[in-house]
């Protein structure tokens, strides 16, 4: 993960991030996290989505993916009303806050 911002108003909480997907495979050596086949990379919510913990309530997540060039993201989620979105909470369990990648 590099290039990490995190942005607070009004009750919502906003992390901006990079994160290299095609390095997980190998530092985490495990293919029930993450596996990498040719130039695809497949993992989990939990090999790279941040998890900050200690709410009182569950709060909402909605993950924002921007890709380099020639590359492609793909969920499997439902997609939200906002381009480029998904809401976490339809496809994962983890209790975190609105976080955009």
């Amino acid at each position: 993960m590099s290039d990490l911002k995190v942005n607070q108003a009004n009750g919502v909480a906003e992390a901006h991030y990079r994160f290299d997907l095609s390095l997980l495979p190998a530092a985490v050596d495990s293919t029930s996290v993450a596996v990498m086949r040719g130039n695809g990379a497949l993992s989990v919510l939990g090999g790279w989505l941040l998890e900050p913990r200690g709410y009182d309530r569950v709060p909402i997540i909605d993950i924002r993916m921007a890709t380099g060039p020639g590359l492609v993201f793909a969920a499997a989620c439902p997609r939200s009303a906002t381009p480029g979105a998904w809401p976490a909470p339809a496809c994962a369990s983890q209790a975190t806050p609105r976080w955009a990648t």
